[in-house]
């Protein structure tokens, strides 16, 4: 990791690939990927990803396309389900799991609302 570290350095202001994430909130993450990416242990990048954030890697992750969700169930003529595969969930079932424990409404009642 020290060789990749010196051969592609990460702006200190972006420890934990935070704004690689706010760029690219549509992938399908894998933690150790980002890490790898931050060239850091898996255990290292969940700990400095928390003191950063005060949230896990996933919930941040999770948060950050719920908040999206919300504005394409307001603003576009998407499906439920091209929401949840626009923004990288891995079914269906999942985004409404997610969805629910983030806002405490379904997705339908969500957009429902005025």
């Amino acid at each position: 990791y020290e060789l990749f570290g010196q051969l592609f350095p990460i702006h200190e202001t972006d420890q934990c690939c935070i704004h690689y994430i706010n760029r690219h909130y549509t992938y399908r993450f894998k933690i150790p990927e980002l890490a790898k990416r931050c060239t850091m242990s898996e255990s290292a990048y969940r700990k400095q990803f928390k003191l950063l954030t005060g949230k896990t890697p996933v919930e941040y992750i999770n948060a950050l396309k719920i908040e999206k969700a919300c504005q394409l169930l307001f603003n576009d003529d998407m499906s439920l389900q091209d929401i949840s595969d626009f923004l990288g969930f891995y079914s269906l079932p999942y985004f409404f799991k997610v969805f629910k424990e983030q806002t405490g409404l379904t997705p339908k009642q969500y957009a429902d609302q005025d």
